[in-house]
């Protein structure tokens, strides 16, 4: 059913119903890609919606690339983002390690 509601919110249909077209005429205010044929359909998606919605979108301009704007408003101490680090390095104020082979350079 998840992937269900997922697809119709891909395909700008209604994700309760599957209407598509003129019909769908209400969106999730926090994300803009939800679409919905009613305030009711809006409504009783919200439970399943609000698991996937984001509170940020990605916006593109030519001056500045992509970036990312928040959607709602997000409180303080919410992690947005996590991602693992491209590079680690060591310690600060430790001995001088070698970050090929992590062995103390002496």
């Amino acid at each position: 059913m998840l992937e269900f509601h997922k697809k119709m919110e891909v395909l700008g249909s209604c994700g309760i119903c599957g209407v598509s077209g003129n019909a769908v005429r209400f969106m999730c205010t926090a994300c803009r890609l939800s679409r919905y044929c009613s305030k009711e359909h809006q409504v009783a998606h919200w439970k399943i919606h609000k698991k996937m919605c984001s509170s940020f979108r990605i916006v593109s301009s030519p001056k500045c690339g992509q970036y990312l704007v928040a959607s709602r408003i997000i409180e303080s101490g919410i992690v947005l983002l996590m991602d693992t680090p491209l590079v680690v390095g060591p310690i600060p104020n430790c001995s001088c390690v070698c970050l090929g082979c992590n062995d103390l350079i002496h």
